[in-house]
């Protein structure tokens, strides 16, 4: 079963998912980055990320 989030650690959560979203393609590109980078750089799973967003491109398009 998915771990349930509170208000703070979404919000904290989604940041850090920006933030490594913002330096992996400054480093690599969109294309190269992995999904599995970004749950690697915000420590959840790979199931937690899509809680979030249904995929890094909507993570890369929001602002």
């Amino acid at each position: 079963m998915a771990k349930a989030f509170n208000d703070n650690e979404r919000k904290l959560i989604k940041d850090k998912l920006k933030e490594g979203a913002l330096l992996f393609i400054q480093q690599q590109g969109v294309r190269k980055t992995s999904v599995d980078e970004l749950v690697k750089y915000a420590n959840i799973s790979k199931g937690a990320f899509y809680l979030f967003y249904t995929s890094k491109e909507l993570l890369f398009s929001i602002r």
